[in-house]
Order: structure tokens, then sequence, then C-alpha cells
């Protein structure tokens, strides 16, 4: 028995969504619901990031039932460098992401090319 290995990339995964999308039928040996799912990195930040907004509940009420507060400072400000980061290094939160030559390549197919600040 023979086997293969067959790289699943962001383009390939676009690729077989256009080719259905057009009608042809796509026979694979991986599940679509893998080809839906997000990577382990991303579902670990997802969880991280959930985590984070339920230690800090209280912090985000208060900012954001306090009109004054909220019109004088973004949430940003408020939550990440004066509470989660409070005598931390905050640089973080001022990097500019640059895509890759290859995020570039695929954003500029998808018409999508401005930059994400974090």
């Amino acid at each position: 028995m023979t086997r293969s290995l067959i790289l699943i990339t962001h383009e390939s995964f676009h690729y077989k969504k256009t080719v259905i999308n057009k009608g042809v039928k796509v026979v694979l040996d991986v599940p679509d619901t893998m080809w839906d799912a997000p990577s382990a990195e991303i579902t670990q930040l997802k969880k991280y990031c959930e985590e984070m907004v339920e230690e800090q509940e209280e912090n985000i009420e208060q900012w954001y039932f306090n009109k004054k507060v909220r019109n004088e400072m973004p949430l940003e400000k408020y939550l990440c460098e004066d509470r989660v980061l409070k005598n931390r290094d905050s640089s973080c939160l001022r990097e500019v992401y640059t895509p890759s030559n290859e995020e570039n390549t695929h954003t500029q197919s998808k018409g999508d090319t401005e930059k994400i600040d974090l």
C-alpha cells in the first residue's frame, strides 16, 4: 500500500472551494470539517483570549459603563496597557503586522492588501 502526504495550504483550500462552486466534484481523503477547522495555534490563541476576557471582565465593564473614561481612553490603553501590562513592556501594542511575501501574494489576489495593526 502506497501512502502519500498531501500538503494542504490556504491556497489549496481556496482552490478547492472555487472548483466546487463551479460544479466540479472534488473527492479527497480529508474530511471537509478539517478544511474549515482552525489550526492548533489559532485555537490556543482563541482560548487564551477568552480566558483573559473572563479574568478582566470587571475592568471591561468599568470601562464600558463609564462613558467619560470610554470617551477619553481606548479600551486597548485602559485594559491592556494600564491593567494587564501595568509596569511591563507594552511596546508590543504598537507593533504593526506586515504580511510575509507569501501572505502578501495571497491577499493581493483577493484584493485585500492593507496592513493589520495588532
